[in-house]
């Protein structure tokens, strides 16, 4: 698994999207919404196909279509962690 941590500022690196291609395991937010409330959880699934911006991921026996944002390698950090520890802009780092 990939280091998604900078050394320099301790602040999580961003994920390249752009090397998503098909039977690569990601993971997504599914959302469940009643009248009164909604429940975020966070599922893995394979990514049967991609067409420009949007993937289409097999979850258990279900296809779901997402753009290509709304998606993660499995493994990476999630948008949560983005949020609470922050994205990397160090100029110029070489985080390879």
């Amino acid at each position: 698994m990939k280091n998604y941590k900078c050394p320099t500022c301790n602040k999580v690196i961003p994920v390249d999207r752009s090397e998503i291609k098909a039977g690569d395991e990601v993971s997504f937010c599914k959302v469940t919404q009643t009248s009164k409330s909604a429940r975020f959880s966070s599922r893995e699934g394979v990514v049967e196909s991609r067409e420009g911006d949007v993937v289409l991921v097999k979850y258990r026996k279900e296809i779901i279509p997402l753009n290509i944002k709304d998606v993660t390698p499995a493994g990476a950090p999630g948008p949560l962690t983005y949020a609470f520890v922050g994205t990397c802009e160090c100029e110029g780092s070489n985080h390879e």
